[in-house]
């Protein structure tokens, strides 16, 4: 914990809650001169009262984003931001760390492949006079030679199912076989890896984010741009594909909870 005021950069604990069932820890305190303990109220999935900050994510350029990626597969303690800086807009630190909790979070859910990070106690050094974020101290679920052997698992059980899909059929007919193979092999429910692509590809359970990231994961391997989307109240996610000039909703979860494929390549997705 800092207490001096000669410290430049100041260290302060994200607590993050972007999706579904993830859990959320009051940040640490700062400098007493710039701000005393409070809890952060990130976009959560209890969809408790938020604040216009809270609901935002910090922004970054393509290079910067880049650079964390690389930084995260690498298993880094600490990443440093050499080429730039995250940007947070809110002037109060506590909403500036649910800012920069929920833009890890979309980085990490436009990546799947990092399963083993998490967006929620995380640390950052911020400049609070430019509002930018010069490093990045990461949190992992397993350490880096857990990570790699999970790793070959996952892109084991990526590839079992990929084997199945025919390589001359359409976007639209890879993204069915997909959503039925995931249906057929995977159970929604609690596991030690419920909310990334581990979950649903390997231990075969797991809740929305899961099939989400698991199914994104499987898409991009196949060569069929694919992304996730999160509703407002931060309760739930799914799959949007792109195919023919359009983005086409598919909800693997609630086609295989709900046993049917009504939410399949639907142009919208009433929640």
């Amino acid at each position: 914990m800092l207490r001096t005021k000669r410290a430049k950069n100041l260290i302060i604990s994200i607590a993050i809650a972007a999706l579904a069932l993830m859990s959320f820890a009051p940040a640490v305190s700062v400098n007493a001169a710039e701000i005393t303990t409070t809890s952060v109220t990130p976009l959560a999935a209890s969809a408790q009262a938020t604040t216009k900050a809270s609901a935002k994510a910090a922004t970054a350029s393509s290079t910067v984003t880049n650079e964390l990626v690389r930084g995260l597969e690498n298993h880094e303690s600490k990443i440093t931001l050499t080429t730039g800086s995250i940007k947070y807009t809110a002037g109060n630190i506590n909403d500036a760390a649910a800012q920069v909790g929920n833009y890890l979070s979309k980085v990490l859910n436009d990546n799947p492949q990092l399963f083993y990070a998490v967006s929620y106690g995380v640390s950052f050094s911020p400049n609070t006079s430019s509002k930018t974020v010069a490093t990045i101290t990461p949190k992992y679920t397993m350490s880096k030679s857990e990570a790699a052997t999970a790793s070959v698992k996952l892109d084991k059980a990526a590839k079992k199912i990929e084997s199945k899909v025919s390589k001359n059929a359409t976007a639209k007919q890879k993204a069915k076989t997909v959503n039925n193979l995931l249906k057929k092999t995977a159970k929604y429910g609690k596991s030690s890896n419920q909310q990334n692509a581990y979950g649903v590809l390997v231990q075969h359970k797991g809740v929305c984010q899961s099939y989400a990231l698991a199914y994104e994961y499987i898409m991009r391997d196949l060569g069929v741009t694919t992304t996730t989307q999160l509703n407002s109240s931060g309760s739930h996610i799914w799959n949007k594909v792109y195919s023919s000039g359009k983005w086409h909703h598919v909800d693997v979860t609630w086609n295989d909870t709900a046993k049917t494929n009504k939410y399949f390549w639907t142009n919208s997705h009433e929640m």
